[in-house]
């Protein structure tokens, strides 16, 4: 058993290694492959209203400090109502918002994040009104 400790210790020394070599040859050729800011978007609505009950569905994507994009993953919260992200975690969708704002937040794997707010809003007609013009 301690010959196994011993190999896994020695496995991520190298594995540390490696990354480091990495990183170092991103950041030698100008691509840093972290996370500089989290865009989140509706999809949809442009005026990001939505009737009660709409499931709204939101993206996510990253940008390093060279404002290229870049791979992570994403966590999701929202201020009310319920976030599902798909498997990939680049998308998710929001259920059971209740009226009013509700905001979505997408956290990349090293903290960085971004948020959309949309508006959940009563659109049923309160009133119509019918003008008989061939009476006039």
């Amino acid at each position: 058993m301690h010959t196994d400790f011993q190999e896994l210790e020695r496995l991520l020394v190298e594995f540390e290694r490696e990354l480091e070599a990495a990183l170092h040859h991103c950041h030698h050729h100008g691509h840093d492959p972290r996370p500089a800011s989290v865009h989140v978007t509706h999809q949809g609505d442009t005026m990001g209203t939505y009737a009660p009950g709409t499931p709204i569905d939101f993206a996510a994507a990253a940008d390093n400090a060279e404002q290229q994009p870049v791979t992570t993953q994403f966590s999701w919260a929202t201020t009310a109502g319920t976030i599902t992200p798909a498997a990939d975690t680049l998308t998710a969708v929001l259920t059971d918002a209740p009226l009013g704002e509700t905001t979505v937040t997408a956290t990349a794997a090293n903290g960085v994040a971004g948020s959309d707010t949309v508006t959940v809003a009563d659109q049923t007609v309160a009133t119509v009104t019918v003008t008989d013009t061939a009476a006039a």
